[in-house]
């Protein structure tokens, strides 16, 4: 397993096989950009492939599955904004919600730039932190990825509601926002459905397994990272470990609600998935319910 959040970034472009991109590929343009207009290429068959494409003189001919790859002509702009407050940093090591984040970034900013789309990185706490402008190919990702691995930010809590607040004149209309973070925010409701770019939003909610449920190791201390508070928990206690649960589900459940009701899909991720899965997952909802067709900024 990569040990640095710098090497987690290389790995999907390095070791991720064929059929891995082109799952992710196809997905990606069947939720976005819909059938494209301009014939790339013929390629073999993979699961999410839509059967409509399937090449059948190609097929015929090889014994297997084979379809053909359109492109889209045009472009489309999708941005990654990224919580880097302190709370991303649960778990140590290459165990946090700061790694997870980085891998499904990374996964979303690959896709995208296979697709010959502009990618753009917005990095905040709880004002925004660094902005590197939309632009395309996987070499501007690659740089994008590294300022993400070794960005040190100033601050250490959370505010949505002010970021949001002052990205409302940024973005132009209809581009892909996707919002990575754990959402450990004052409430942000508001500023949510004001926000211009509400309707291509896209929020990826980044929970550590800690924060669902308790193991039972007997006496843990917990600090909250972003306001420094201890808190001692008897993990031995069933009645504990059950309440504990309780309370983070129904938390978790309203932010799903908010979510929900401003007509957003989360795509839900604790640390340990298979962001690759997950993430297939998340773009065949997208495509089901009809993606983001006005999103051709």
């Amino acid at each position: 397993m990569p040990k640095t959040l710098a090497e987690r970034a290389r790995r999907f472009q390095l070791t991720a096989n064929r059929p891995v991109k082109d799952l992710l590929s196809g997905l990606y343009v069947s939720a976005f950009k819909g059938t494209g207009i301009e014939f790339d290429e013929v390629r073999a068959y993979v699961p999410g492939d839509d059967v409509r494409t399937i090449d059948w003189r190609v097929t015929a001919r090889m014994k297997e599955p084979f379809v053909r790859r359109y492109v889209e002509e045009r472009q489309l702009t999708l941005w990654l904004m990224v919580d880097c407050s302190a709370s991303l940093e649960m778990g140590g090591g290459g165990n946090n919600k700061a790694a997870l984040a980085l891998e499904i970034a990374t996964l979303l900013a690959f896709t995208a730039a296979y697709n010959h789309d502009r990618v753009g990185l917005i990095l905040f706490t709880d004002r925004l932190e660094h902005i590197e402008p939309p632009r395309q190919g996987t070499r501007h990702v690659q740089r994008m990825l590294s300022v993400l691995s070794n960005f040190k930010p100033a601050g250490i809590q959370t505010d949505l509601a002010a970021v949001m607040e002052q990205l409302r004149s940024y973005f132009k209309k209809n581009q892909l926002v996707f919002l990575l973070s754990d959402f450990e925010s004052p409430d942000f409701a508001q500023s949510l459905r004001r926000t211009a770019f509400a309707q291509s939003l896209h929020p990826v909610c980044i929970r550590h397994q800690l924060e669902a449920s308790l193991p039972p190791v007997g006496l843990l201390k917990m600090r909250d990272a972003e306001n420094g508070q201890m808190l001692l928990r008897d993990t031995l206690s069933a009645s504990n470990r059950a309440r504990f649960q309780q309370r983070a589900a129904q938390k978790h459940r309203q932010l799903l609600d908010l979510f929900a009701a401003n007509g957003t899909d989360c795509l839900d991720l604790q640390t340990g998935d298979d962001c690759v899965e997950a993430l297939a997952v998340y773009l065949k909802l997208l495509e089901r319910k009809g993606g983001n067709r006005r999103a051709h900024g």
